[in-house]
């Protein structure tokens, strides 16, 4: 940015006289410099499946938005591995999908540009799911979510001539 700026410089005597003053204006260009990364999640908390949606953006010393960055950004899962490795511009939105069985505790979105270091964590809820199917006569009951499932399971079964209600208890991890 530039800044119009002045310069006055006074001399005086010992009765506290002017005797020789001189006024200069001039213009101070700073380059702006990458200070900081900025996260805005909408959430703090979810429950899967759901996306998780932020705004980031690269700022310089005076707060403005850099163009033409690129930010390193890492998503690390409540275990430290790391999941995704992704390059983004300088400013901009980014959704993450967290499916059904995303592991329950924080993760965090980690961002780096040179030196410069930002995150933000999100808390996965646990997610207690299940989902059927029936393939080749055989019905299976799989753990679509974060946690072990345990639990009654009850199926209603019906065709033309008859139904039935069955329950079953399950212990699925």
């Amino acid at each position: 940015e530039v800044y119009n700026s002045s310069l006055k410089a006074l001399e005086k005597d010992a009765d506290n006289n002017i005797i020789n003053s001189g006024n200069e204006s001039f213009q101070v260009t700073i380059m702006p410099v990458p200070s900081e990364i900025i996260i805005s999640p909408n959430y703090t908390s979810i429950k899967p499946p759901r996306n998780f949606s932020f705004n980031f953006s690269l700022a310089d010393q005076g707060g403005n938005v850099m163009e033409g960055k690129t930010i390193l950004m890492k998503v690390f899962n409540s275990s430290g591995g790391i999941i995704l490795n992704s390059t983004l511009g300088s400013a901009g939105s980014y959704t993450y999908y967290f499916p059904s069985n995303s592991s329950q505790g924080f993760w965090s979105f980690n961002f780096y540009y040179g030196s410069l270091f930002s995150a933000s964590k999100v808390y996965i809820e646990e997610n207690k799911n299940f989902s059927i199917s029936v393939n080749d006569n055989i019905l299976r009951v799989t753990n679509t979510g974060n946690v072990p499932y345990d639990g009654v399971v009850t199926y209603f079964v019906s065709n033309s001539s008859w139904s039935g209600n069955y329950s079953e208890t399950v212990n699925l991890n």
